[in-house]
């Protein structure tokens, strides 16, 4: 990580969400909870995460931590969150993840926290920032080949709407 002024993550505008979002649900359990009866500020990171790998699953790659056969994977190099409201035990959240760009090495995701069926109510927001690297070196990769044909499918879904043709 380098020094200085850090980099400005993208907005997350309401514009940017694109058909593509990935949304999980999530219980907050008793032992995310800090004594003073609130999820902990740091269980933002492993929701964001659990948003993270829900979407790469539903897209069809494989678990970034555990690598692939092709040989590149992706790590988190920063992350923010803003939290708007608490989170209590037994509180149905849904957490949604998509991504918001690709920039050479460097993949940009928006992460959405919302009560259960209330989008209004929104609990937290953030990004991530992943770096594709090289699972043997761990040193940046150019990335996949596969990630920006999917980047030109949702390119091609923002601007029609469609996602029925599979070609790109």
């Amino acid at each position: 990580m380098s020094e200085g002024k850090p980099e400005r993550p993208p907005e997350i505008a309401e514009n940017e969400f694109s058909k593509l979002v990935v949304t999980i649900d999530y219980t907050v359990k008793k032992s995310d909870i800090d004594k003073m009866g609130v999820m902990y500020y740091g269980m933002y990171a492993h929701l964001f995460d659990l948003a993270r790998l829900g979407f790469y699953e539903a897209f069809g790659y494989p678990e970034p931590s555990k690598g692939n056969q092709e040989g590149w994977g992706m790590a988190v190099v920063r992350h923010g969150v803003e939290i708007h409201r608490a989170a209590r035990e037994g509180d149905e959240l849904e957490v949604s993840a998509w991504c918001q760009r690709v920039k050479g090495v460097r993949m940009w995701m928006g992460v959405r926290v919302c009560a259960k069926g209330c989008p209004e109510q929104v609990v937290a927001q953030g990004y991530t920032v992943q770096v594709f690297i090289d699972t043997k070196t761990f040193r940046p990769l150019k990335p996949d080949p596969n990630w920006r044909i999917w980047m030109r499918l949702r390119e091609k879904i923002k601007r029609t709407g469609r996602q029925d043709d599979k070609r790109v």
